[in-house]
């Protein structure tokens, strides 16, 4: 596509935040920025600015430069100056309102917007962002009210038809959700994120045989597509392979997925047959660990001849047909003794002490939450144990940095080098307290007992209700009663844990 083309393309969607001004200079600076030459963009601004220093549309056309560019101060800076300019201009409130919320300053955020929205009552983009930052503040119900707004307004807006129908869910509504996940996807049948949502929707109520067809559609998502197989082999129809074929399974974005869909190799594996995994390089030397794969290799590196193909998590289509018995062979990874020597010194274990794991922060993409994060001081109580040793298993040193203060959790965050290495610390261990995460998926596939806490908003495996789950035998869950509260769960994890002894070799 031609820079012209691309330009072209770019006008309509970049319209609403550029704004829609004659001026001849302004035309030439939007263009630039829409052809992608930002520094020229950038340069031929400033020269604007240094004749005319009031010209608030370049002031706006900076600021959303600066925001993109994650240089969210100054945009602020920039954009602020450009409302006082123009204050009657809902366009720069909205700008100054998306740079807000990129902070994580909600309530300035909402101001800005619904300012925007005094000046210009029919946008439903903006109805749109002011709802997602509602849902972010747990305001469930006005986050709803805003997003209809946005339908009343544009009903063809199709995003708010699924955001609509997540807070229905955690309403539970689910008459509506249901409603308006199939009104999103009768507006456009080809685009497949009303498709994917619905999926989810289908499996977290068990509603599989329409389900896993719905969830083909996540291939189609950009994230998805950029880690699909593109091949003339056939794709791989679940039966058994025969002697001297090669299958290729693909893993997907997921670490957690990877290794919950991981467990159903070795119902198809053929001791002639080879099996290879494409996978991130976080799991490579776990997915060495499987006993039927015979080789890994990175996504994006050179494949090797295949005969067939396969996403990991289209098992589920093959070999869940339901949601109440899942195989659960368990440990289908087992770690081999030179991955694990390393760890005896680095945990000590003596049968008088109890050794846990805990994760308390996972950024994942549930529905309207971005994170699971369980508050350290909502433990504290787990530490006072006697006999208790505890590490931290956040691979991210910024995150176990907040532990530097407390001698009560160790922090192993600089000794890993993968999840391999994550997985051979679990092996030390006689418990994992862990957020939804891959970190529980692990633990279950190496059959270690695992405590998982779950957010009101959690995947679609966990269902809705009960304490235990047919994907992993040794796991236990552990739900919030209500959005954002950890409190009650961590009473009852700290109650459970005083009784808690582990089982003997």
């Amino acid at each position: 596509m031609t820079k012209a083309a691309k330009a072209s393309k770019a006008t309509p969607q970049l319209q609403h935040v550029i704004g829609a001004h004659s001026s001849t200079h302004h035309i030439l600076a939007k263009k630039l920025f829409e052809e992608g030459q930002i520094k020229d963009c950038i340069e031929f601004c400033k020269s604007l600015l240094l004749n005319n220093p009031d010209r608030w549309e370049v002031l706006n056309l900076m600021g959303i430069i600066a925001q993109r560019s994650g240089q969210t101060e100054r945009a602020e800076e920039l954009l602020s100056a450009a409302t006082e300019l123009n204050p009657d201009n809902p366009t720069l409130f909205y700008n100054l309102g998306l740079v807000l919320k990129q902070q994580a300053r909600l309530d300035e955020a909402i101001d800005q917007l619904q300012r925007a929205l005094s000046l210009n009552g029919d946008c439903p983009v903006t109805y749109y962002n002011v709802g997602l930052l509602m849902a972010d503040k747990g305001l469930f119900a006005e986050a709803a009210s805003y997003f209809q707004q946005a339908i009343n307004n544009d009903p063809d807006y199709l995003p708010a038809y699924t955001k609509l129908a997540q807070v229905f869910i955690v309403q539970n509504r689910i008459d509506d959700a249901k409603y308006y996940y199939e009104a999103a996807i009768s507006l456009n049948k080809k685009e497949p994120q009303p498709h994917f949502d619905h999926s989810l929707f289908l499996l977290r109520a068990a509603m599989t045989d329409e389900a896993w067809s719905e969830y083909q559609w996540r291939l189609k998502l950009p994230l998805y597509k950029s880690l699909k197989i593109t091949s003339r082999k056939k794709h791989f129809d679940g039966k058994p392979l025969k002697k001297g074929e090669t299958l290729l399974i693909n893993n997907e974005v997921s670490f957690g997925h990877s290794i919950l869909f991981a467990r159903f190799i070795d119902s198809i594996k053929h001791k002639d047959a080879t099996i290879i995994v494409n996978a991130q390089p976080e799991l490579v030397r776990l997915f060495e660990q499987h006993k039927d794969v015979d080789k890994v290799i990175v996504h994006g590196k050179r494949k090797p001849k295949f005969d067939m193909h396969i996403p990991i998590q289209d098992f589920g289509e093959l070999f869940v047909p339901n949601l109440k018995k899942i195989p659960h062979k368990v440990p289908y990874f087992k770690l081999d003794k030179d991955i694990i020597k390393p760890w005896e010194a680095l945990i000590k274990t003596d049968k008088k002490t109890t050794t846990v794991g805990f994760f308390w922060y996972s950024k994942h993409s549930a529905d309207l939450q971005s994170t699971a994060h369980c508050p350290l001081a909502a433990l504290d109580t787990l530490t006072s144990r006697k006999n208790t040793r505890i590490y931290s298993l956040q691979p991210n040193n910024a995150i176990a940095d907040g532990l530097k203060q407390d001698s009560q959790i160790h922090d192993l965050s600089e000794h890993f080098t993968d999840i391999a290495d994550v997985a051979a610390a679990m092996t030390r261990m006689d418990l994992i307290i862990c957020v939804d995460s891959y970190i529980a998926h692990l633990a279950g596939a190496l059959n270690i007992p695992v405590w998982n806490l779950l957010p009101w908003q959690h995947d679609w495996l966990w269902s809705n209700a009960g304490n235990k789950t047919t994907w992993y035998p040794s796991m236990e869950l552990f739900r919030q009663a209500e959005l954002g509260t950890w409190e009650a769960v961590c009473e009852k994890v700290a109650e459970q844990f005083s009784a808690f002894k582990p089982k003997s070799d």
